[in-house]
């Protein structure tokens, strides 16, 4: 019976485990890109999230507005946080030419879909995953 017992807390356990190291997983890339302006977060794990259902609900608000407005407020280069995810809203022509023509900086999926069409002349060097 105390094996049977012991079975059945045993998934609860695991996905407490998992569940922390994602926490720390989260705290991490938080601490990586916190010192990049941006608004305040009102959850730690949703971060910003809020924001963008909010948005996407109310049909005055365009997303576009409140970037706009994070930019004068908070400068060029805006960090968000979405779940996991570091998303940096940048307005600078010249800081967007550098990131997309320089092979040093990550790309994401995103990029890869955008090279197919517009290719290397217009999107710089693949290299630098």
């Amino acid at each position: 019976m105390a094996l049977w017992a012991a079975l059945c807390w045993l998934p609860l356990g695991a996905a407490a485990l998992v569940f922390l190291l994602y926490c720390a997983y989260v705290k991490y890339s938080h601490l990586k890109y916190d010192h990049i302006p941006g608004p305040p977060r009102k959850s730690f794990l949703l971060g910003h999230w809020y924001l963008f259902r909010q948005a996407a609900s109310d049909s005055n608000m365009l997303m576009y507005d409140v970037f706009l407005e994070w930019v004068k407020k908070y400068g060029p280069v805006v960090r968000l946080n979405v779940f996991h995810r570091v998303i940096l809203l940048v307005s600078s022509p010249e800081a967007v030419k550098e990131f997309l023509m320089s092979p040093k900086y990550r790309k994401d999926s995103t990029y890869d879909r955008l090279f197919g069409v517009y290719g290397e002349r217009f999107l710089g060097e693949r290299t630098g995953d």
